[in-house]
C-alpha cells in the first residue's frame, strides 16, 4: 500500500477482519464486531483503560463484551474511530454525546455539543436543550448552554409559557442559578402558568371521573411545582411587586412567603443590601468573585462543592474545567481566589501549573486539595512550578486511602479556618495523601487521627497569595451515598468555606 495516506489504511481496516485483535460483544444476542487493539487505544479512554488493565492475562483475540448496547448503535462510533468522520444530525446527536462521552471519545463529544450550540441553541430552544443536557448529566454541554442562558435570559424567560413544557428538574437548575438577568417577578409568573396548566389537565381528568396513572403523575407534578415557588428570591421584589403578588394565589394559598411591607419600607439599609441576580447591589463578600477550578466530568460534584464555598458568603462563583482546555493567567486574574480540585487528567499540566504558581505570586490566593495531585497516576497528577517551586506544604506525597480518618490535634485553634469546626470524618474510603516532606515554611493548622497533615498553609514570600492545602477530596457524601467520601453531617462544608474565605481576604 505504497503511497496511500495513512488515514486512508485505516478506513480500510474498518469492519474488516484483516488483523483485527478484538472482538466487540453486543447485546443479548452476543453480535460480534472485529476490530483494532491501536485504533480503540489511540482515540478512546474508555477502551484504552479496559484493554491495557486486560490484556496481560487475555490471550488474542481480546473480547469485550457491551451487553447493554446493540450493534446497531455503536456503528456510527466505531467508524468515527476510524474514518474521523460522522453525520451528527438532531436525531442522532444526543445518543453520540452520550456514548462518546462513555467512552471517552473527546474528539466526537465536543463536535456533538457544537453541533448542539449551533444548530439548537436558540432563544425558543434553549430550555429543551438544557432540559436535555441535564438529562444526560453532560457537564460540558450544560455549562455552554447556561452561559447562553444567562447572557439572554430576558428575553428567554421573558417569554409567556417557555416553562410549560419543561420538567421540575431543569426549572430548578434555573431557579438556582446566581447569574440570571431577568426580573424575579418573571420567573415567578412563569411558575404560576405552569403550576395552573396542571391544576387545568387534574380537573379535566376530575370531571371525566378517571383514576390513571397520568393523574397520579400530574398531582406529582403539582407538588413539584409548587415547590419551587420557595426558590425565588422574594427579597428581590419591589414594593410594588410584593403588593401585587399578594393577591395572588400561590400567596393565599401559602406556597410563597413574602417579606414584611413596612419592614421594606422603612429599612432603607435592608433595601440597599438587596441585589439582583447579576449583582447591582451587593454585600462586602458577595462582590468577591471565586473560581473553582475543576479537572471533572461530574457535574454533581461542582454543585457540591460550589453549596460548601457559599456557606461562607461568596456567591458569585464561576467554574472553569482544566480538562477542556487551559485557562490563561489572564483568565485567572478575573478571580479574587481560586478553589481547585480534580479527578480525572488536566487538558495540560505543565501549562496549568505555571498558571497557578503566577497566580499565587501575584498575591492571590488559591485553595487545593490534594487528592489526584499527589496521587502516583503520572497522567493525572498536576504539574508545572505550582509543584516544583516550593508554593505548596506538601514537598511530594503519595495517596493513601481505605481506612477512616477523622479530625485529630489542631495545632492552631485561634486560625480563622477553624472558626466553627468540631468534628471531620473523612469516610470509609478516606482519600488523603501522606507527604513526603513538610516544608519548614508551612504551617500545620490540623492532623487527622493518625498524624498526617489534614489542613495545612503557606505564603512563599512577601507578596504572595496564601496556598491552603485540604487533605481530602472535596465532595460529601451528599453525592456519593456510600459513605466513601467525607461524612456531610460533619464539618467538611465549614473547613472548605472557612479556607476560601482566609486566602480571599490574606
Amino acid at each position: 500500500m505504497l503511497g496511500v495516506p495513512i488515514q486512508l489504511q485505516i478506513e480500510q481496516l474498518f469492519k474488516s477482519k484483516h488483523l483485527s485483535d478484538v472482538q466487540l460483544v453486543f447485546g443479548q444476542n452476543k453480535e460480534i464486531v472485529h476490530a483494532h487493539k491501536f485504533i480503540l487505544i489511540l482515540n478512546s479512554k474508555y477502551f484504552e483503560q479496559e484493554i491495557l488493565k486486560k490484556q496481560k492475562n487475555t490471550q488474542p483475540p481480546f473480547i469485550l463484551e457491551l451487553p447493554d448496547l446493540s450493534k446497531e448503535s455503536f456503528e456510527e462510533i466505531l467508524a468515527f474511530l476510524y474514518t474521523k468522520k460522522s453525520t451528527i444530525k438532531e436525531g442522532n446527536v444526543f445518543s453520540l454525546l452520550k456514548l462518546s462521552s462513555r467512552f471517552g471519545i473527546l474528539e466526537l463529544e465536543e463536535h456533538c455539543v457544537d453541533f448542539c450550540l449551533k444548530s439548537m441553541c436558540s432563544n425558543i430552544r434553549c430550555l429543551p436543550l438544557l432540559q436535555s443536557a441535564i438529562s444526560l448529566d453532560h457537564l460540558q454541554l450544560l455549562d455552554r448552554t447556561e452561559k447562553y442562558l444567562e447572557e439572554n435570559s430576558i428575553s428567554i424567560l421573558s417569554q409567556p409559557q417557555c416553562l410549560l413544557e419543561i420538567n421540575y428538574q431543569t426549572i430548578k437548575e434555573i431557579l438556582e442559578n446566581e447569574r440570571l438577568r431577568v426580573g424575579e417577578i418573571e420567573l415567578f409568573y412563569r411558575i404560576e402558568e405552569k403550576r395552573k396548566m396542571i391544576c387545568e389537565k387534574i380537573d379535566n381528568f376530575k370531571k371525566q371521573g378517571l383514576q390513571t396513572i397520568q393523574l397520579e403523575l400530574l398531582a406529582k407534578q403539582l407538588i413539584e411545582c409548587e415547590s419551587l415557588f420557595k426558590l425565588i428570591k422574594v427579597q428581590l421584589f419591589s414594593i410594588n411587586q410584593i403588593k401585587q403578588i399578594s393577591l395572588s394565589e400561590p400567596f393565599k394559598k401559602g406556597l410563597i412567603k413574602l417579606p414584611d411591607l413596612k419592614s421594606i419600607e422603612n429599612d432603607e439599609k435592608k433595601k440597599n443590601q438587596i441585589k439582583n441576580r447579576f449583582g447591582e447591589y451587593v454585600k462586602c463578600k458577595e462582590s468577591f468573585k471565586i473560581l473553582l477550578l475543576v479537572s471533572t466530568r461530574d457535574k454533581k460534584y461542582i454543585k457540591d462543592v460550589s453549596n460548601s464555598i457559599r456557606l461562607c458568603g461568596m456567591n458569585k462563583i464561576e467554574f472553569i474545567n482544566a480538562q477542556d482546555g487551559t485557562p490563561s493567567l489572564e483568565d485567572l486574574m478575573n478571580y479574587h481566589s481560586i478553589f481547585h480540585f480534580s479527578n480525572i487528567e488536566y487538558h495540560d499540566p505543565v501549562l496549568m501549573g505555571d498558571n497557578l504558581a503566577k497566580y499565587v505570586a501575584s498575591g492571590r490566593g488559591l485553595v487545593m486539595c490534594t487528592i489526584h495531585c499527589f496521587n502516583g497516576i503520572k497522567r493525572n497528577e498536576l504539574k508545572g512550578r505550582i509543584m516544583t517551586d516550593n508554593f505548596l506544604p506538601f514537598l511530594g506525597g503519595k495517596q493513601k486511602c481505605y481506612k477512616r480518618r477523622t479530625l485529630g490535634n489542631v495545632l492552631n485553634l485561634k486560625h480563622p479556618i477553624m472558626k466553627g469546626i468540631s468534628k471531620f470524618d473523612c469516610g470509609e474510603l478516606s482519600l488523603y495523601i501522606q507527604p513526603d516532606e513538610i516544608d519548614p515554611k508551612a504551617e500545620i493548622i490540623a492532623e487527622y487521627d493518625n498524624g498526617t497533615p489534614l489542613i495545612a498553609t503557606k505564603c512563599k514570600q512577601e507578596g504572595s497569595g496564601h496556598v491552603v492545602l485540604l487533605n481530602f477530596f472535596p465532595v460529601s457524601d451528599n453525592v456519593w451515598k456510600n459513605d466513601d467520601f467525607w461524612v456531610i453531617t460533619t464539618d467538611g462544608s465549614k473547613i472548605i468555606s472557612n479556607s476560601i474565605d482566609f486566602v480571599t481576604h490574606n
